[in-house]
């Protein structure tokens, strides 16, 4: 609690001076009337409802990098490869660390192509708030109170966004650029856009490349005899080496 009564007292003694940050626990106490308590459990609720809804949606997408590992066995030697360049000689046995993971370019690559192809929906809902209108470039105009979805389609599959062959999963579509997993921009909205953007991005590709690096070495991720490229098959983890 030391940051909440930090943040209360410089609002308190600052006023409309006070360069609030921009994050949820700011949001919270900004419902807080000044010199009433603010209540723990609630926020203790709050950040945890947060935290709960970071986990399914990063364990969503790296499930879909594990189906792309059996649906697209080209790239799983290159990326054991690489495994074994960064990591050195030990590379089965030790631990992962953060310089480890800037490292690995191909894994990072075969991320945000996983995202990229994993993200294909009309949503991400936005509603018209604060002005009377909305003029979009063609002449359309959006009353306020619109709510307004987005065609990730359009976004993810335009050759002008993604290069050639949009429609095809590629795994070093991304290696050789600035584009990296965490990335987002007009080309990427997996994780939003914007001042609005999830925070957390670069964490959760963080999880998901040291989940993926401990299971490419440690398991050879394939589907079931006779099963090829389903998205709702059982997956088979074969253990490369006794664990």
């Amino acid at each position: 609690m030391p940051i909440v009564h930090e943040r209360r007292r410089k609002m308190e003694e600052l006023g409309e001076s006070y360069q609030q940050p921009v994050d949820s626990l700011q949001a919270y106490l900004n419902t807080v009337p000044p010199g009433q308590p603010v209540d723990e459990m609630e926020l203790a609720t709050m950040m945890l409802t947060l935290v709960f809804f970071s986990i399914h949606t990063t364990t969503k997408r790296t499930t879909i990098c594990l189906y792309n590992l059996a649906k697209y066995p080209q790239y799983l030697p290159e990326l054991v490869q690489e495994q074994r360049q960064v990591l050195g000689d030990d590379w089965a046995d030790g631990t992962v660390t953060l310089s480890h993971l800037k490292e690995l370019h191909k894994l990072d690559s075969f991320i945000r192509e996983s995202l990229r192809l994993s993200g294909r929906s009309i949503a991400l809902p936005h509603k018209i708030i604060g002005m009377d209108e909305w003029r979009l470039p063609g002449g359309y105009v959006l009353p306020k109170g619109t709510v307004v979805n987005i065609n990730t389609d359009d976004v993810y599959y335009s050759p002008e966004l993604q290069g050639p062959d949009p429609r095809e999963f590629n795994a070093w579509r991304f290696l050789g650029t600035d584009k990296g997993a965490a990335r987002i921009g007009p080309d990427m909205i997996a994780f939003g856009l914007g001042r609005h953007a999830c925070p957390g991005r670069f964490f959760a590709v963080h999880e998901m490349k040291i989940a993926l690096s401990l299971i490419l070495k440690r398991y050879l991720v394939t589907f079931p005899p006779g099963v090829q490229g389903s998205d709702t098959a059982p997956l088979l983890f074969t253990p490369i080496k006794s664990c």
